[in-house]
């Protein structure tokens, strides 16, 4: 999908991937994974939303 520019079910993937959890209880390998994946289809401020969102709970 991110290789086809799938940006729509890219992020319908990372809504599947958090669940029902919230996003504040995401452990590190997926926010790895999520940040990988916006960061290859550049779509950087919904990367910037959900850092700003789930780093300060985690440092």
């Amino acid at each position: 999908m991110i290789n086809n520019n799938e940006i729509g079910l890219v992020l319908l993937r990372i809504v599947e991937v958090i669940g029902q959890d919230k996003i504040e209880r995401i452990d590190e390998d997926t926010i790895y994974f999520i940040i990988s994946a916006l960061n290859q289809l550049n779509v950087d401020w919904i990367r910037n939303k959900i850092l700003l969102k789930v780093l300060p709970l985690k440092v």
